[in-house]
């Protein structure tokens, strides 16, 4: 009965253990990150809509053009608030889900933030545009 080297079976199982170790610390890390990532939408989106609702203390009497961007920017802003909440859950979930397969895809579907950037560009916009108008005024 000749098998393998007891010595090389050890030293095998050994190192098939440590890379096990290395895979989980690796997703815990990857989890904590995505966790993070959630947390930071969160109060992206709470901060947005702190500026909605600061934006209902502003006096909008004088130039149509401010009366207008004020709405605007309270409206993107309020946006914000919900697709935050929503695109940050959806993102988490998807994350999590690829983090803990065996193999992970390659391009695994994560969601882009183009249409969140549109908002904040809009709103940002808005609100500039506001601004000068008010000043000009």
């Amino acid at each position: 009965a000749t098998g393998p080297p007891i010595g090389r079976t050890t030293s095998e199982a050994h190192v098939e253990q440590t890379v096990e170790a290395i895979d989980r610390c690796s997703r815990l890390s990857t989890d904590l990150a995505n966790e993070r990532t959630l947390l930071a939408w969160m109060r992206t989106g709470m901060a947005a809509m702190r500026t909605a609702l600061a934006f209902n203390n502003l006096d909008t009497e004088g130039h149509w053009v401010w009366t207008l961007d004020i709405e605007v920017a309270r409206i993107s802003m309020a946006f914000l608030f919900i697709f935050a909440a929503i695109l940050g859950v959806m993102r988490y979930v998807r994350i999590k889900n690829i983090t803990y397969q065996p193999i992970p895809d390659q391009r695994f579907g994560r969601i882009s933030i183009h249409y969140f950037t549109v908002l904040v560009i809009i709103g940002t916009l808005a609100l500039a545009s506001g601004q000068l108008a008010k000043a000009w005024s």
